[in-house]
């Protein structure tokens, strides 16, 4: 009989110890802040609209070799929370932001 009440106790308490689990388990996925990572949310094709130093749309994988000199208006677009990503092949570059450069791309090549 002692035996018994041991296996009976013994088996409440692991049910209650899994729905203890299981309930944190889904209280974690449904009270968890869900965000969208900064990194894969785009903040727009940038890929075209580029203007050079003549009023010129431009397409920036045709550019001619030298120094070229061209903008792009984001200012209609949210930013908040976004990354800009630069891919470049011996290309290097200056970003600039309210007048004042934020960013120089300038490496030493070997």
């Amino acid at each position: 009989m002692k035996k018994r009440s041991e296996l009976v106790r013994s088996s409440i308490e692991q049910a209650i110890f899994i729905f203890v689990v299981w309930l944190f388990a889904f209280l974690s996925v449904a009270m968890g802040e869900w965000k969208v990572n900064a990194d894969t949310a785009l903040l727009a094709d940038i890929h075209e609209g580029w203007i050079d130093e003549d009023g010129q749309a431009v397409d920036l994988y045709d550019l001619a070799r030298g120094n070229h000199s061209v903008t792009l208006d984001i200012s209609g677009l949210n930013t908040d929370g976004k990354a800009f990503c630069f891919k470049t092949i011996d290309t290097n570059f200056k970003v600039y932001a309210s007048d004042g450069m934020i960013y120089d791309y300038d490496p030493v090549i070997p």
